[in-house]
């Protein structure tokens, strides 16, 4: 039995190791770790099976050095309603809270995928010990009244995956230097048919200078374990972002001078300056008919003389398939040539973005005689809406 106590392996001061998997494998070794004394046992009656440590276990080992630090407790199958229980503790959390360790909508969908994969491949002994070969979980059934918008393959070819939304949702997307949170207004669905599962989502949100991550309904351990997903994606890029503390948005911010006002100088000429006032949230949403991209507060430019604007937003409509700036001017002179700079500014957007968009944004939607299209609402217009609604889904510090 060389996997059991193994006497070659240093444990960490105060700790045992129970078990090593793989120590000769790519994927290898994985550590089974309790403190000192500690114990793992394993449970079978005609309730069901259980895996528990009163002290806690910890795994470890190389291949899980991006993994978040937890100890594992619990893990519960019962044969009669294939319910699955799971008991973590230990999971850091900074800026963001949630109610359980591991959520129940997490439990149900591991018990759902073991009914599909696991269950029905089990030896024909199990069911003399009181297992139960149980119904496959529903087919998630398509709402008529949503809209299919994307089809993609599942890595290693398990499954399809498919995105349902409803007409008339607009999603937000707002960021600032220290959060980057995603919400829909009315949830998107994700469906895997070839696994029997749907997941409901309706927003999201990543502390860029933590790197945690908080999704939809997900517990403690959902949110760790995807937050070190999400890091190890980013280091590819960006060496220092595997730093629980470091945020590349504020790096860059931190690169441009900063003027008496506390504002971000991010172009600086003889004929203007282009200035971010400071925890500026720029917001983009996305609708049937167009989409919006706010800055509150506005982005500045100090021109020359009395030549002052404050950008507002850019929005694109899907009807007419053309951008429209929202600009405010600051004086009677800027106000006399703010039409001709707003019309420069929409004919560069629509030569140098307009091309980089998906070709079915290109083209301009067709008016059903039904329903006029209509064009978005300005970014200024929005806001107020939103904040009258009191549905802003932005998030300040």
């Amino acid at each position: 039995m060389p996997w059991f106590w193994p006497a070659h392996v240093a444990a960490a001061p105060g700790e045992e190791v129970l078990v090593v998997f793989g120590a000769n494998s790519e994927w290898g070794p994985i550590e089974v770790c309790t403190p000192t004394g500690g114990a793992l046992e394993l449970s079978v009656d005609a309730e069901g099976v259980a895996v528990r440590s009163a002290a806690g276990v910890r795994l470890t080992g190389p291949a899980l050095a991006d993994m978040p630090s937890f100890t594992f407790h619990e893990a519960a199958y019962r044969f009669a309603d294939g319910s699955v229980r799971l008991g973590v503790a230990g999971i850091e959390e900074r800026f963001y809270r949630e109610p359980s360790p591991v959520s129940p909508r997490t439990e149900q969908v591991l018990a759902d995928l073991l009914r599909v994969l696991v269950i029905p491949r089990m030896p024909a002994f199990m069911q003399r010990l009181g297992l139960r070969i149980l119904p496959q979980p529903p087919m998630p059934e398509l709402d008529p009244g949503r809209i299919t918008v994307l089809h993609v393959q599942l890595p290693l070819g398990l499954a399809n995956a498919l995105v349902h939304v409803q007409p008339g949702d607009v999603l937000t997307v707002s960021a600032n230097r220290r959060e980057v949170t995603v919400a829909s207004q009315q949830g998107l669905q994700f469906d895997v048919p070839g696994l029997r599962m749907r997941v409901d989502f309706h927003g999201a949100r990543y502390h860029l200078e933590s790197g945690e991550v908080q999704f939809g309904e997900f517990g403690q351990l959902e949110n760790a374990l995807l937050e070190a997903a999400v890091r190890k994606a980013l280091a590819g890029y960006e060496p220092a972002a595997a730093e629980s503390d470091f945020s590349a948005v504020a790096a860059v911010l931190d690169r441009f001078p900063v003027d008496d006002e506390g504002r971000r100088i991010l172009y600086d000429s003889k004929l203007a300056r282009v200035l971010l006032p400071p925890d500026t949230m720029l917001v983009v949403r996305i609708g049937e008919h167009g989409l919006i991209v706010t800055a509150d507060p506005p982005i500045e430019i100090d021109g020359a003389t009395v030549l002052d604007y404050k950008f507002a937003g850019v929005s694109y409509s899907f009807d007419d398939a053309t951008f429209h700036l929202d600009i405010e001017r600051d004086g009677v002179l800027a106000g006399l040539l703010r039409a001709k700079i707003v019309e420069e500014g929409e004919q560069q957007l629509d030569s140098l973005v307009r091309p980089l968009l998906p070709a079915a944004m290109r083209t301009p939607a067709t008016a059903c005689p039904a329903t006029p299209t209509r064009r978005p609402r300005s970014p200024r217009s929005s806001a107020r809406s939103s904040a009258r609604a009191g549905s802003s889904p932005r998030t300040e510090f």
